[in-house]
This record gives structure tokens, sequence and C-alpha cells, in this order.
């Protein structure tokens, strides 16, 4: 399966910014990397790897640095979060791609780097894609001969306009797909060890999923040469060294992983894949700042890289838990995820860099960046114009969310131990399933001070600078965490409810099974998302003297009262959307008149006349047929707005004030969009806009001569006739007239001359004389 790199080097050589495509299994990752050591435009600096998790990069830096006989540190190491293995002598780093940006905010010319290869670009996280703008910038403006390459099986070939594309074909072993439609995967891994030799690797979403499997395969019964092997991030190196390395001789293994087994990495043995099709992703809501774990179908190029890992040492056989006709339906690309994450940390990197925003590859959501830089103007690290701040800068250097980065610079001459450990716990401790399970934040806390979990202890000594064990009594430290996060400062709603209303305004549910009941005041230290109310997984109780950490703030509150159908005002003293205390007032404060106007026509519609509704009608179809016109079309809540600042303004004279704001006149929107049409009769008839196609209703005989379909919209759309009876009864619906008189005319007519005798029905419609009245014309006088 070897990789011929002529291309590869050749394009390196010329400093083009490369995106290399290789199949699944051909060895990228640990192929390409030892050879640009030889290059000579790489001189004495390093090259770095990006890989998207900690095992992929730990695991390639073994397998290279033991392929050259040296140890692992020397030429070839790896640096990740909580663990570092490289020297003075380290010519190749792996790390992870959050740590990139950080070198880059720390040393903008990456001073002794020759190289960035991204690996497994197709995953696109969030990490990625900030390193990637942050890069692309370097190159432009400091670095011009810092190489880049991009790396992975199914990347787009088009999604860097200014790279190369090099495909290299590589002969990789053959994997045959084996579709099971909805069997379980426990039936399906009993019939894989019965059908192949080898071992089996099982993707599953989640830990959950991988622990109840493990448990039912054991108690159901295994052959005496199996041993199942859980893969997952939580799982600390040890046990994932054990699932990744070779079984021992005669032995086969079946490996149960998440995602993190997806790329990047060979499980020795494995030349068996049952892949579910599933993962279990976080999906942000800038709606309350919330995430919440989604178990998704993955896209096709998650499962062509699931597929290569059974055909990397052998030919191998990938069964698929669905069908082969269901597989024509998924969506073919992994979803950037800027669209769905948390980006507070990125828009506080942003200020760092000293930019607004990054040329993103995808751009992030406005909602959702908006929420970002707000949360960073609410911790005092942005100000009013969205630049950094000096307390914005001491929060970079954590690698952690700004709002605990936050807390922790605040209670350094407080508790400085203190806050690093309740950092680090809410950092890492989701990681830990023995912390996971517990309810009540206090004994989580006293948890990891007995066990000192290594991953939360290291983190939280680094942050301290020393041991972080405590200064303060855990009821008079826990409460800081309102510092970090005063939205999730909670209230019961009733004596005795597992509900409660958030300082967010939203509100939050205790599970059944919790031992915090009838805490009138709580701190919801961890919460999913949900479809109602979110969930509340960790928390602690408060008292009301803890409540003085925050700020209380009065507020004058206007809505509307729909009893007694009028604008109410009240003065409130609250903690964000929990209200302490509120004073009713006689009168609406003069400054929010203009709230209360706009509160008044939410409840009550705005005042439609009928020529507004018609004018809005038509600036609707001219939006829709015209877009590069720019006509305006106002929102209901933009319309709300205007009408707020000036009660007695007609609704018609504001959409008139923003036609001509856009360029138009009403003359020109008259031409593509006209009120009423004048039929041969001589009758001007109302055009409708409220339908699909733009419509008069006319009698049969008032439309005789018109030989062709008007058309609106410069000539784009025409004009559809609901053509009436002499009754006034709907006869006929046309919008290509010429049709009509040569075709469905002379059916009509039959039928309609016995029912309207008087009335005139000429066999030629187009050549006939329009009338009005549509009565027979009479014989000219003798």
């Amino acid at each position: 399966m070897a990789l011929d790199l002529t291309p590869l080097l050749e394009a390196l050589r010329k400093n083009q910014k490369v995106v290399l495509s290789a199949p699944p299994g051909t060895g990228k990752t640990t192929t390409i990397p030892p050879v640009l050591l030889a290059e000579e435009w790489l001189g004495d600096k390093k090259i770095i790897v990006l890989e998207p998790r900690r095992l992929a990069a730990r695991r390639a830096a073994i397998y290279i640095a033991g392929q050259r006989g040296e140890r692992v540190g020397k030429t070839i190491g790896w640096r990740v979060r909580n663990d570092v293995c490289v020297s003075s002598e380290t010519r190749i780093e792996f790390m992870t791609e959050a740590l990139l940006t950080r070198k880059i905010l720390e040393d903008p010319e990456l001073s002794d780097v020759g190289c960035v290869i991204f690996d497994e670009f197709h995953e696109r996280a969030l990490s990625l894609d900030t390193s990637f703008a942050l890069l692309n910038e370097v190159r432009d403006s400091l670095r011009s001969d810092l190489r880049m390459v991009i790396m992975s099986a199914t990347v787009q070939e088009n999604l860097i306009p200014d790279a190369i594309f090099l495909h290299l074909p590589a002969k990789a072993y053959p994997v045959e797909i084996r579709w099971c439609g909805t069997l379980s995967p426990e039936t399906v891994i009993r019939k894989a060890l019965n059908e192949n030799e080898g071992s089996l690797l099982v993707f599953l979403p989640g830990e959950k999923e991988i622990r109840t499997l493990e448990k039912r395969l054991y108690e159901k019964g295994l052959p005496h040469d199996t041993f199942v092997a859980p893969l997952y991030a939580a799982l600390n190196h040890a046990e994932q060294d054990k699932a990744v390395a070779p079984p021992p001789f005669s032995k086969r293994k079946i490996v149960l992983a998440t995602s993190i087994a997806e790329s990047s990495l060979t499980i020795e043995g494995v030349t068996v894949v049952i892949d579910t099709g599933l993962a279990r992703v976080p999906q942000f809501s800038p709606r309350n700042g919330l995430t919440r774990l989604v178990t998704t179908r993955i896209p096709l190029d998650r499962i062509t890289q699931r597929t290569g890992r059974a055909g990397r040492t052998a030919p191998g056989v990938c069964y698929r838990l669905w069908t082969q006709q269901e597989e024509y339906t998924f969506t073919k690309t992994s979803q950037p995820e800027i669209l769905n994450a948390d980006l507070t940390q990125t828009a506080l990197f942003c200020g760092e860099w000293g930019a607004e925003t990054l040329n993103w590859l995808t751009p992030p959501p406005p909602s959702s960046w908006q929420y970002a830089r707000q949360t960073l103007c609410d911790l005092g690290a942005l100000d009013e114009k969205h630049h950094i701040t000096a307390f914005g800068h001491r929060l970079v250097h954590f690698p952690t969310h700004p709002a605990l980065a936050a807390m922790m610079t605040r209670l350094e001459s407080i508790d400085r131990c203190g806050g690093a450990l309740l950092a680090a716990i809410c950092s890492e401790g989701e990681r830990f399933t023995f912390l996971r399970d517990l309810h009540d934040f206090r004994t989580v806390v006293e948890t990891v001070l007995r066990e000192r979990p290594r991953e939360i202890w290291e983190l939280a000594t680094r942050w301290a600078g020393r041991s972080p064990l405590p200064r303060l009594p855990m009821d008079e430290l826990l409460p800081y965490l309102l510092w970090a996060f005063p939205g999730h400062l909670a209230r019961q709603r009733t004596p005795s409810s597992l509900r409660y209303l958030l300082a967010s305004g939203f509100g939050a549910t205790l599970p059944d099974t919790t031992t915090l009941r009838n805490a009138p005041w709580l701190f919801a230290v961890n919460m999913t998302d949900g479809d109602g109310d979110a969930v509340i997984r960790w928390a602690f109780p408060l008292e009301e003297r803890h409540l003085t950490l925050l700020s209380p703030k009065t507020r004058t509150r206007v809505e509307w009262d729909n009893v007694k159908k009028k604008i109410i005002a009240a003065e409130e003293c609250c903690y964000g959307e929990i209200i302490l205390k509120s004073t009713p007032l006689n009168e609406i404060p003069p400054d929010l008149r203009v709230e209360a106007e706009r509160c008044r026509l939410k409840a009550e519609g705005l005042p439609w006349t009928q020529v507004a509704t018609h004018l809005m009608e038509r600036l609707t179809f001219l939006n829709k047929h015209l877009p590069d016109e720019n006509y305006p079309l106002p929102t209901e809540a933009q319309l709300i707005d205007a009408l707020a600042l000036h009660p007695k303004r007609p609704l018609l004279d504001i959409l008139v004030s923003l036609l001509a704001e856009s360029g138009h006149t009403l003359y020109e929107m008259d031409i593509a969009a006209p009120t009423h049409f004048c039929v041969p009769s001589g009758s001007r008839i109302p055009i409708h806009y409220e339908a699909t196609l733009p419509y008069i209703q006319v009698k049969i005989q008032e439309v005789f001569g018109l030989k062709e379909t008007p058309r609106l919209a410069k000539g784009l759309i025409p004009l559809s006739f609901h053509l009436l009876s002499p009754a006034q009864r709907p006869v006929q619906i046309t919008s290509d007239l010429a049709s009509f008189w040569t075709t469905s005319y002379a059916i009509i007519r039959k039928e309609l001359r016995g029912r309207y005798p008087k009335h005139h029905w000429p066999e030629d419609p187009t050549v006939a004389i329009p009338s009005k009245n549509t009565l027979k014309p009479r014989p000219p006088l003798s």
C-alpha cells in the first residue's frame, strides 16, 4: 500500500498549499511526515501534524518513533491537553488542533515551524477551522515560506480554492461490504465471529451503549479465545492502549468504540468492522446557551473512514447495520462543527488576534457569534466595541471556557487553588462515569478531593501553580461559580417542585432521582438542553446570603395586560429574569413609552388597512420575482418598531417611505406590479397579489379581443384570469388566454349559451367586441 509521494514533494518544493487525498488505510498519517524531514526547504524547523483526537496523536507518534527505532519524545513526539511528550530534539510534533491556535496566538510567526499538516480534515472540528483560518493569515502576512498540507481520504476537492488538489492512488486492501438491515449489534457480532477470522471493531454512539453491549456479550457468553476491549475518550491511557494493541497470541478481541477509532488509528488485528452508522454529537443552542448531545446518523464520508479501518493490515469485511437502499438517502459530507458549537472561546481568540472575525471556510451562524461576543462583554473580556480588554488578555491563557477562566482570575486573591479546582472539575469532570452519575455537586467535589483523578488534578495543579487544595470551606467556595455562570442561578417555581426558573430566563428540571429536593435556590453547574425545560445534571443548594455575590439589578418592565387590555408597568428588583420584588407604577415612564407601544402592537397586531395590505402584497411579489431590484420587504418586527417610534403615523405611510429609501418610486412599482388591469371592455379590474400568481376576476365577455396573456414583473410572471359567468360565478382559471380561446372556450360556450341565452357567446372571441353588460350586441338600426 505504498504511496507515491513525488507529486506532493514537488508541490511543496514550489511552496504550494496542498490538499491531499488518498484511500483510507494507506498510511498517510505515518508515512508522509517522516519523508518531509529530508526536504531542504524545511531546514532545522519542525513539522506539526494536527490530529482531531488525543489518542490518534499519541499513537501516531509512538508508531513512527518505533519504526525509526527511537524512543518517543526524541525526534517524534506529541503534545495534547494534559499530556506532553517532546524534547529539544523533536522535529515532528503531533498535536491536537486547539493547541496550534494557542501556539499561533503566543508566537504569530511560528518561528520554529516549517510545515503544518492538517490530518483528517474532513471532520471539520471547530478547533480545526479556527487554527486553519489563523494559519492562513500567518502564511499570507508573516510567513510566506510556511508549508501547509491538508489531508483526508474524503476531503472535498474544491473546498480550499487557493490550494492544489492531489489524489495519490494507492492499492489498499479490499473491504467487502455487507448490509445487515435492522439486525442488532450483538447479533451481527456473533455472526461476524462465525464468518471471519481476526478481531472486530464495532462503532457505537457512546460510552453508555458500549458498556451495555459489553455486559450483554459476557452474560450470554463468548468463545473462550475472545475478549471485549472498550475504547472511548474518557478511558485512561492504559485501557486505550489495550484496545489498540495487538491481541495476545491465539486471541481475538472485540473493540467496542466510539468515533475515537474512526480515523488516523490502526487497531492491530482488526479485519472486521461493524458499523451502527451512529454517533453522539453536541449541538449548541444560542437561544439558551446550553448544549445537548444528540445521537445522529453519520454522513457517507465518515462511513467511508470507518469502513477503511477493516482494510489497514489485511483484506477485511464491513457489516453495515442498515440497508443498501437506505444508504442512498444519507448525507454525503460532515457538517462543520462551527455551525453547532459554543463559539465563546473562539470569539475570545479572535479578540486576542485583533480581528472582528476570521476568513472562515464556513462562517459561524450570526446568532451563535452574537451570543458568544455578548457573553464575553458580560464577563468583561470585550468592551462595548468588541475589542479585547486587559482582563480578556488574561483569560486567553486558560484552555477552558472563558467564563471559568474569568472566575479563576477573580478568585486569585481569595482562593486561587479552590478556583482552579472548580474550573478543572467543570472542564473535565463529565469524562468520568463515577462523577457523571452524581447529582449533588458537593459530592462531586468531595469525590475529586478524595480520589484525585489524574486529568482533573493535574489540570487544577497547573492552573493553581501548586497543589489545588481549597482554602475556603466548600459551602463558601462553591457559590463563587455564580461569577462564571450567573445565568445558572435557579429559583424553585413552587414549594416541593423539581422545576426551577433560571436567571437566564429559561426553565430547568431536576431528575426524579435527585437528592436535592426542596432547595428554594440552586446553582445548576451542568445542564443538558431538552425539548422543554433543561435537565439539571449537577447542582448544589444556595442560601440567600450567597446571592450577594451577584449584584441585583433594578429595571422597569412594561407589558401588555391581556385581562385589562392595556399596558402596565412595574419596577422590578431582579437577578436576570428571577424577580425578587415588583412594585406597580401608575404611569408609563417617558423613556419606556416606545417600548410600551411596541408591547401594545405585538398584542393587538398591526393596524393594517386594505390599501396597506395590498401594497405589502405587491412588495412581497416583487421581492420574490425581482430579487436583484432590492424592493423592501419589512418584517412584522421592523414595522412594529417603526410604528412604536411614530404611533400616529399611518402604516401605509411607513411602507411608502421604505419604498423610497430603497431607491424606488410608486410609479416604478405601478409598472412592475400595477394595482389594476384595464380589460378590453374599459373596466379597471383590481389585481390580487395574495396567491401564487397575481390574478383578476372578470366576466368572460369583458376580455373578448384580448388574444395574449399580459405579464407582470418586467414580463416574467403571467397575470392569471379568474373568468366569470354573467352571474359572477367562476367558470375557468387560466394564465394562458391564447390556449384558452382555442381549446376550453368552445366547451364552456356550449354549456353557457343554454344557461345564459341573452348573453353574447361569439364563436371567435378573439375578434368579438367586448362588453361590460355581457348582453348580445343590438343589430344596427335600418
